[in-house]
Order: structure tokens, then sequence, then C-alpha cells
């Protein structure tokens, strides 16, 4: 891993870096130079290095959040299937009632 210091004409090689100050991560795709204030400190990153700690990461949050998902989806589906037929039942009351009123208009 290397340190790299933005700001100054010298250009940094292709790669993944990663901010201190601000946290925030850059790809490079070709050399450039890195955005920010010369007291912003970036540390290149070798792309397995940054694969072995996203990977256990986005792992956890898939865990974290697998039970809410279950949860919400059996609350979520028994209500629309509910909501669903209260609106059929609705239409069809609906039709029923202006089925009435035409025929009570046809026969006086």
């Amino acid at each position: 891993m290397v340190s790299a210091t933005p700001g100054r004409s010298s250009t940094v090689g292709r790669g993944t870096y990663w901010s201190f100050g601000s946290g925030r991560l850059l790809r490079l795709r070709e050399e450039g130079v890195l955005p920010g204030p010369r007291e912003n400190r970036w540390l290149r990153i070798p792309a397995a290095v940054l694969l072995l700690v996203l990977g256990p990461l986005l792992g956890l949050l898939f865990v974290m959040c697998l039970p809410v998902a279950g949860i919400v989806l059996i609350v979520y589906l028994p209500l629309q299937a509910l909501w669903q037929k209260l609106a059929r039942e609705r239409g069809e009351a609906d039709l029923a009632t202006t089925d009435s009123q035409e025929r009570a208009k046809e026969n006086p």
C-alpha cells in the first residue's frame, strides 16, 4: 500500500485509492492527479485487499437484512391478498348497485 498526497504536480498510477479524511473511495482507470486539498492523504489499496475487506462486510449486511426482509414479506403478502379481495368485493358491489340503478330506470 502506497500513500499519496493530492495537489502536487506528480501523477499517480491507475488503481483504487482511499481518502483518510473523507472516507471516499476513488478508482482511477488511468494515471492521473488525486483530487482535493494537499492536507488529504490517500492510500492506494490493491484490488485483492479491497475484496477481502468488502466481501465479509457485504455478507454481514446480507445476514442482517435477511430476517427483516422475511418479516416484511410475511406481513406484506397477506395484507396485499386481503386488500385485493376487498377491492374485488367492492368492485362487484359497485357493479351490482349500478346494474340495479339501470334496471330501475328502464322499468319505472
